[in-house]
């Protein structure tokens, strides 16, 4: 099964998480022009992404996200 990053918006939030895993970072948009991440989950053994790797790949699917969506520029 291959794993990749899911990317989901509610209100001002963008969770980004990778199915069957612990991983999920939550960024929130605020009154400046950048996201601020109010949650990263711990490590999953399971999971093909390390969380530092996870961690990256997630902040970027999160901000393409938030340009795509006019958050930020």
């Amino acid at each position: 099964m291959a794993q990749e990053l899911i990317v989901d918006v509610h209100g001002p939030e963008i969770s980004v998480f990778v199915r069957g895993t612990c991983l999920k970072m939550t960024a929130r948009k605020n009154n400046a022009s950048w996201l601020v991440c109010t949650e990263l989950r711990a490590d999953d053994p399971e999971a093909i992404f390390t969380r530092d790797e996870f961690k990256e790949r997630a902040w970027t699917a999160a901000n393409d996200k938030a340009r795509e969506m006019g958050w930020i520029v």
